[in-house]
């Protein structure tokens, strides 16, 4: 086991090691082995030094030094290797765990309309394989779900999932047990993870709804309509409702125009200067209003209509 923190971009380490009793270092036996770029945590990598890089531990009857090399890259390579502590053991390392689940892409603890999300997970040494069946996508609330659509190693230790969303409220990526991934010693992971940090997803536009006329039917009084705005998840966050966004949808000879006002979540919509015969309603066009994280309203109607008479009864007399 070696514990050691890699803050360059290497992703890999040999091991060397010899049987020799003088000081002169032979590294006459090595063994390669992933680490993580770039990491900013000390992480706990395993090595069998049995097997690995095609070398064999009972060659050495015993062990005088070890000696790590970080590969360079022809000398690109910048930053600093620390190593925390070089254990052997006999028995390897005990079933894998998940220590941690965090958002990575996007890194926001606030709404996101993302269609899909990454976190990265980390585990407690290394892996040799994860895959999308160690993980499902769980509902914390709403209507928000999740699908795990693929699994990215970044270290042995290091991996980061993607799931594509949908919905409004929180999902939150949870390990399970009973899939494919294994450790380097082919053991299974050892318990499930489900304290892992959430996503508030807003996949879901404002909703529009137009109320019913407040009059049934009219010769030339004024109507209004009550247009109201909602959003379930990130709130509403611009109305932009003109007569412009309006269609007047008319009957026959029925006629108006058509004015806007109020303030906050709900538009008043009215419509005076009513002449002819017939029915009149509205549509809203889509586009009229905008929540937090940038989703658009539908359109909305048409709407119930009411009736304009403008036609005076008629008699008939008959002798």
């Amino acid at each position: 086991k070696v514990r050691a923190q890699n803050l360059t971009t290497s992703t890999g380490a040999i091991m060397f090691w010899d049987n020799n009793l003088v000081a002169t270092f032979t590294g006459g036996y090595q063994a390669s082995y992933d680490i993580n770029p770039s990491d900013t945590q000390v992480s706990e990598y395993w090595v069998n030094m049995a097997t690995a890089g095609g070398t064999n531990w009972s060659g050495a009857t015993y062990v005088q030094q070890f000696r790590f090399d970080f590969p360079d890259n022809g000398g690109s390579l910048v930053g600093s290797v620390y190593v925390d502590q070089v254990l052997l053991s006999a028995t390897g390392p005990a079933a894998p765990t998940v220590t941690a689940i965090t958002r990575q892409n996007p890194a926001t603890a606030t709404y996101t309309n993302a269609s899909s999300v990454t976190w990265d997970v980390r585990f407690d040494h290394s892996m040799s394989t994860v895959n999308a069946n160690d993980f499902t996508v769980s509902t914390v609330s709403g209507s928000a779900t999740g699908s795990v659509a693929g699994v990215t190693k970044i270290g042995p230790t290091w991996y980061r999932v993607t799931a594509n969303v949908s919905g409004t409220g929180s999902v939150r990526l949870n390990a399970v047990t009973g899939g494919s991934g294994r450790d380097v010693a082919n053991q299974a992971l050892a318990s499930a993870y489900t304290g892992g940090e959430v996503y508030m997803i807003d996949r879901n536009a404002p909703s529009v709804t137009i109320s019913a006329p407040s009059a049934t039917m009219t010769k030339n009084s004024s109507i209004t309509y009550t247009i109201t705005y909602a959003d379930g998840g990130s709130g509403i966050n611009a109305i932009t409702l003109s007569t412009g966004n309006i269609t007047l949808n008319k009957t026959n000879t029925a006629n108006g125009t058509v004015a806007v006002s109020g303030s906050g979540n709900t538009r008043t919509v009215t419509i005076s200067g009513i002449t002819g015969d017939g029915a009149l309603g509205i549509t809203i066009a889509a586009g009229t209003a905008s929540d937090v994280v940038g989703n658009t309203a539908a359109g909305a109607g048409p709407s119930t209509t009411f009736a304009v008479d403008n036609t005076a009864p008629t008699a008939n007399c008959q002798n």
